[in-house]
């Protein structure tokens, strides 16, 4: 500082303006940026459990209020824009907390500024906009990592730059001798705020995402079944997880600080937990040891217990690491723990399906065995250091994954399912289905956990296709195989509301057996029952669109829903239809006509004839049904909205005698 205030009083033996008061301004400024540097991180502390959005507007908020005190205290001649320091907080802000937060600062810090001043000289608008793009531009080229001091020192130059070429335009604009000795004088002062200020908040965010980890850390640890301790050197604990306080019948860890195993379990066992400590601390080794304990229950235990010398910075042992693992019903040890592992590398170590953790850049920072046994061609890829790109492009070069669709496309979808805490499947080139679940973390990284799902899918697939047939069996009729009642009412309310949407004709046809209780009575039930099946056979032979539904209605009585269906065509099939029942030659000396004959009602929605709902057309098939029925059966009747006393009947013989009534005004 008496170095830069050594240059600025040469400076201003060459500018008639008084060196105190200028430097007086710019102390003030000074001290006050870096008030606002610390109010800013004390945000950011406050707001790190808030929603994105919340959070950016209480920087922003920050920002814009400490740019408006830098504006306050400013007293210096308005005419020189190097020398505010206000750009630099606005600037650092779009720099660390992104687009959003800068442009709201900014706006917060120009309304401010024109509250204070009463000429506003643009020129010092013109430089605010100019610095914030900077930080959002930098910001942007972080491209979603922290930024490190070799990122804030470019920030720095550019925003020493941009000052001093804002000197540099006031100067030419001025033609003033003296007053170009300011243009370094506005770089130097634009570069020390901005790296003191930044650094600030840089280290402030790498304290803030240390934190975070060691939170994370510690709950992983606290939720462990098995126990973890930290004792000193006699013995006494130092740090201890809830599982180990259940171990000791302690109500909770903090009750066991302090105290030693002879505190809580019977002489031989805490002797012989003691005895094996000093063993680790005189060798300096980890060790595993096996040992009967007893639970605060009463009840026998046998444990895994291993102990880890604990280190200071220079290598002098403190203290030991414990790890007790309860292996009563086990007998065994899986296996002893790796001297090199962390503890908690070790717990994961046992886990029955695969673990693997990436950083924020996608790289694997730990995978345990069971994950790398999942995916044996790239099992040697799978490991510390190796990006998740790298690995997804060698599964494919080496069949065990196939893209969904372009493989880069694939791989960003793939990066990006990793911070959405979702679940995803997907089948090996072996045959084997996979399904991994997500968890983003604290650090930007993500943790996938991983299970070998084949026999649930194959259970899961057996259980769809059973489905799939019973959705089956439930909308189709028994006798006939046609859809039955349910399948109808389905149908006929989806077409209905495609046909009113769109404007389509759709074509409602029921029919009934004529005579038919007659028929039952002379040929008998089981005859009734074939005689059923052929006409439904028939009918769905005629009406036998992709499009096209027919189903039995009840009874005798069956229906069909032709969707896209003029009524002149429809009736063209229904006349089919009945024609070809009569050819059927089914004999039914009940019936007037000799033969099984069958009526039909047709009912057409179009921009003619619309209806109002589903249950509106059924009425007007069924009328027209109704109106065959008293017309002399045999025959098919088409509903018209016209009333009876209105209507005309044209009577056309057909080649078997039979009256085929069409209505028409």
């Amino acid at each position: 500082m008496s170095l830069l205030k050594t240059a600025v009083g040469i400076i201003f033996q060459f500018w008639d303006c008084p060196l105190d008061t200028f430097w007086a301004s710019i102390e003030d400024s000074f001290a006050l940026l870096l008030i606002v540097a610390v109010a800013w991180n004390v945000v950011r502390d406050l707001t790190a459990t808030w929603h994105q959005t919340h959070r950016e507007l209480a920087s922003a908020a920050v920002t814009g209020l400490g740019a408006i005190l830098l504006m306050a205290v400013e007293r210096f001649d308005a005419t020189s824009v190097g020398m505010n320091l206000h750009p630099v907080l606005l600037a650092l802000c779009g720099f660390l907390a992104g687009p959003v937060a800068a442009t709201l600062a900014a706006v917060v810090a120009g309304a401010g500024g024109i509250l204070l001043k009463t000429e506003p000289f643009i020129g010092i608008y013109l430089m605010t906009a100019a610095a914030t793009a900077v930080g959002i531009a930098a910001h942007h080229l972080l491209h979603g990592r922290r930024p490190t001091e070799r990122d804030l020192l470019w920030l720095a130059i550019l925003l020493s730059t941009g000052a001093m070429v804002g000197e540099a335009v006031l100067y030419l604009a001025r033609a003033d001798g003296n007053e170009g000795l300011l243009i370094p004088l506005a770089g130097i002062l634009t570069f020390v705020a901005a790296l003191v200020s930044g650094l600030t908040c840089i280290a402030e965010e790498a304290r803030r995402e240390a934190t975070a980890a060691t939170r994370f850390f510690r709950a992983i640890v606290d939720t462990l079944p098995d126990g973890l301790s930290v004792k000193d050197k006699d013995g006494r604990f130092l740090a201890a997880n809830p599982a180990t306080a259940r171990h000791l019948g302690a109500d909770r860890p903090a009750d066991v600080i302090g105290r030693t195993d002879f505190d809580y379990l019977p002489i031989e066992i805490a002797r012989k937990s003691h005895l094996d400590e000093q063993q680790v601390v005189l060798t300096g080794q980890p060790m595993t040891f096996q040992q009967t304990s007893v639970s605060a229950d009463g009840r026998s235990m046998f444990l895994s217990s291993h102990k880890s010398p604990l280190r200071d910075e220079i290598g002098k042992i403190v203290g030991i690491v414990t790890h007790n693992r309860d292996v009563t019903e086990k007998k065994k040890l899986e296996s002893q723990y790796q001297e090199s592992q962390q503890l908690l590398a070790d717990a994961f170590a046992f886990m029955a399906d695969g673990l693997v953790i990436y950083d924020g850049s996608n790289r694997i920072v730990f995978s345990n065995n069971q994950f790398r046994e999942l995916f044996p061609r790239t099992s040697d890829l799978r490991v510390p250091g190796t990006s998740l790109e790298h690995v997804l492009r060698a599964a494919v070069q080496r069949g065990e994954e196939t893209p969904s669709g372009d493989l880069d496309d694939w791989i960003q979808m793939v990066l990006h399912a990793g911070r959405t805490n979702e679940s995803r499947q997907f089948k090996l080139g072996d045959g084997r289905w996979i399904e991994v679940r997500d968890r983003r973390l604290a650090n930007g990284g993500f943790l996938s956990v991983v299970s070998d799902i084949s026999k649930s899918k194959l259970t899961e697939t057996t259980l769809a296709t059973m489905n799939r047939q019973l959705a089956v069996l439930a909308e189709t009729d028994g006798l006939t195989g046609l859809g039955n009642r349910r399948a109808f009412e389905e149908k006929i309310e989806r077409e209905f509301a495609h046909a009113r949407d769109t404007g389509s004709a759709l074509s409602l046809l029921f029919v009934d057996i004529d005579v038919f209780k007659a028929y039952n009575d002379t040929y008998g039930h089981l005859a009734g029952d074939d005689c059923i099946r052929r006409i439904a056979s028939c009918l769905r032979g005629i009406c036998n669109r992709p499009v096209d539904l027919v189903a039995r209605y009840g009874g005798e009585e069956l229906v069909a829903i032709l969707p896209n269906c003029r009524r002149e065509s429809a009736f063209v099939i229904a006349e089919g239809f009945r024609v070809s029942i009569r050819q059927l030659a089914m004999p039914h000396v009940a019936s007037e006509k000799g033969l099984v004959t069958i009526s039909g009602g047709l009912f057409t929605m179009d921009r003619l004839n619309p209806a109002g709902n589903v249950r509106e057309m059924i009425k007007r098939a069924d009328d027209a049904l109704y109106q065959a029925k008293r017309t002399g059966r045999d025959c098919v009747i088409s509903w018209q909205p016209f009333e009876n006393d209105d209507m005309d009947v044209d009577v056309d013989e057909t080649e078997t005698e039979t009256e085929m009534l069409v209505y028409r005004a």
